[in-house]
């Protein structure tokens, strides 16, 4: 794999060109017409003095106009490139968007690899995230699992401020993957994502205090508060109200214990899902032993209140 030892070489020497602050304009107007023809006529000679960012527009426009980073064009790959190289951040990105769109083929695979590592090299914090998403899970198909270093790549990333890197980092350290479990370190890195406007922060949350890490004692109030949160908000379902359950069921609260698994097997139901069939009739006797002395109207009236949870911030009680 080559590495990129030239970036900064490479940036020095480029060409200024602040006197031209509209030496684009006219290439823009002819790209949104889609007159690409027309685009790259203009941004050639600035592209051949070595403007990084012609470079980059002239790509875009050879390769078939398309937006994505398409690899239909050879030269418009050639001149995204250069760019690349030069350390133009969207060059790199649409480079590597473009190959991940050939995941069957071997040398595209590489070169999407090659890309995330340019861009890791240049220190752009959504490269090192999605990089680090490689070293956490693969299986062989791209990088092989090295969760140190993606524990690494996912640091770093979140550090630089990149709210995609946060969550899966506190997992990390939720686990103990790649380096010591950490519990305070990941749920402050839970709550800085929630600072960043990301989603997908409740059900971690919840299983830190559920189960706790280093520096984080369970605590199951807080648990089932932040289950209740991810329930509430639609970006756990069904799974929230089955924890949900067995919180209530630790705490010996089996009325809300039976609620929140009737809540669990009607979201779960699916008659397109055949598969889940043994698991329902599983589900089904786990809820006759809770049922076994309630009737039908008491068992509907703590499924409201086990409902009525979510229009009241999480608190049932």
């Amino acid at each position: 794999m080559r590495a990129l030892p030239l970036i900064a070489a490479l940036l020095c020497a480029a060409p200024a060109f602040a006197d031209e602050p509209d030496r684009f304009a006219d290439a823009g107007k002819a790209m949104e017409a889609r007159d690409f023809a027309s685009a790259a006529r203009m941004l050639r000679p600035l592209a051949e003095a070595g403007d990084a960012e012609a470079q980059y527009r002239l790509g875009m426009a050879l390769a078939d106009g398309r937006q994505y980073g398409a690899m239909g064009g050879v030269e418009g790959v050639e001149w995204l490139e250069r760019a690349a190289l030069q350390g133009h951040e969207n060059a790199v990105l649409r480079l590597a968007f473009g190959h991940q769109y050939w995941p069957n083929h071997p040398f595209h695979r590489a070169e999407l690899v090659r890309w995330l590592e340019y861009g890791v090299e240049a220190g752009f914090p959504w490269a090192m995230s999605w990089l680090a998403g490689y070293f956490h899970t693969d299986t062989g198909l791209y990088t092989g699992q090295d969760h140190e270093r993606a524990r690494a790549l996912y640091q770093a990333a979140a550090d630089a401020g990149h709210g995609h890197a946060m969550v899966p980092l506190a997992r990390m350290l939720m686990a103990g993957e790649g380096g010591p479990a950490d519990g305070e370190a990941a749920l402050h890195w839970l709550d800085a994502a929630r600072a960043a406007q990301m989603r997908f922060t409740e059900w971690p949350t919840g299983e830190l205090f559920h189960y706790g890490a280093p520096g984080v004692e369970p605590d199951l109030d807080q648990a089932a508060y932040w289950y209740m949160q991810a329930a509430r908000e639609g970006l756990q379902p069904p799974e929230a109200w089955s924890r949900l359950s067995d919180l209530y069921e630790a705490r010996g609260d089996r009325a809300r214990a039976a609620s929140a698994l009737d809540v669990f097997s009607n979201r779960l139901s699916d008659p397109h899902r055949p598969e889940l069939a043994a698991y329902m009739a599983g589900l089904r006797e786990r809820l006759a032993v809770y049922h076994t002395d309630l009737t039908e109207a008491e068992r509907q009236t703590r499924q409201r209140v086990t409902l009525a949870c979510l229009f009241n911030d999480g608190v049932c009680d």
